[in-house]
């Protein structure tokens, strides 16, 4: 835990993301279901869940196809990776892969800093498994809470699939 979580208090509570707050975990209930505050801890495994959907939405337009303008990148219309199934391991398209992750990240999930985010190749494994693993290093901030998190992404370049997990 960080230094700032002596500080929280049991009624420091955190709403979730917005699409969180969209995603209907029960379809066939006629009632709408208000989510509660978030403790320190569910909002971490929250930003975890969004950095997943960011990386596992692959349907995203080309930069070019979106008229190059960034007010548009920006917008949900940019929101996701190009799909990186079936793509080679060159040394170029890994770290051009790692920069369009960088600022997925950076744009589509403002509780972390900008400041101390950092996506970085930690190995790259050759032979049959054909997954990249990238560390995600950052601190998320929402006053009162500031936490620093590390979480370890897998992404299989054969299935174009992403999976991310707590360093521990």
């Amino acid at each position: 835990m960080s230094s700032s979580d002596s500080k929280l208090k049991d009624s420091d509570l955190f709403y979730p993301c917005l699409m969180t707050r969209l995603i209907d975990n029960e379809p066939e209930s006629k009632i709408d279901k208000t989510y509660r505050a978030f403790t320190a801890e569910q909002v971490k495994e929250d930003v975890m869940r969004n950095l997943e959907m960011i990386l596992n939405s692959s349907s995203r337009p080309s930069n070019e196809e979106l008229g190059g303008n960034p007010w548009v990148i920006g917008s949900v219309l940019g929101f996701g990776l190009t799909d990186f199934c079936g793509t080679s391991h060159s040394v170029d398209y890994v770290e051009e892969l790692r920069k369009k992750i960088y600022y997925q990240i950076a744009t589509f999930e403002p509780r972390i800093e900008k400041e101390t985010l950092e996506v970085n190749l930690v190995e790259e494994t050759n032979g049959e498994n054909k997954d990249l693993v990238l560390l995600i290093n950052g601190v998320i901030h929402i006053s009162p809470l500031s936490e620093e998190i590390s979480f370890i992404s897998r992404l299989d370049l054969e299935l174009g699939r992403a999976t991310i997990s707590e360093k521990k």
